[in-house]
């Protein structure tokens, strides 16, 4: 898996694609659980090229032929290029689905700037899982509609 995932990041990086190298690469994954181990090599290896995330990386290179393409080879071997490995997905306890965020004793403040808060809420989105409470809490600072286009 790591072969492949340096194969793959190599193919991709700088000018251009080696589409044919991304084809040959991906032809060498055997299964599901293979794909799944490119993927933590190529995050591991290569964290700071499309944030590790391999798939979004060949959605960056490659055009949506290419991509149908990398899609085909995968499938013929068994593998779905989008699935989420099974130990990966996190029960949600039903009390959090029913939660409703208090975001009612938020006044919008005369001084938010509207850099200022889609910075903030760039920030509290980015990566991994989001962080509700910072959304929230800048979403309130926007006092009118006008703001709204500046954000």
């Amino acid at each position: 898996p790591e072969d492949i995932a340096d194969a793959l990041y190599k193919a991709m990086k700088g000018f251009g694609t080696d589409e044919a190298a991304v084809y040959q690469n991906l032809a060498q994954v055997g299964s599901q659980d293979a794909w799944f181990s490119v993927q933590d090599a190529f995050r591991a290896s290569h964290g700071d090229f499309s944030g590790g995330d391999v798939v979004a990386a060949l959605k960056d290179d490659m055009s949506k032929k290419e991509m149908r393409r990398c899609e085909e080879i995968l499938q013929g071997n068994g593998i779905d290029m989008y699935a989420v490995r099974p130990s990966s997905v996190v029960e949600v306890p039903e009390s959090a689905l029913s939660a409703t965020p208090q975001v009612a004793e938020l006044e919008p403040t005369p001084e938010a700037v509207p850099e200022d808060i889609a910075d903030a809420l760039y920030k509290a989105m980015k990566g991994f899982g989001t962080d509700e409470a910072a959304v929230y809490q800048n979403l309130a600072q926007v006092g009118s509609q006008d703001a709204w286009f500046s954000v």
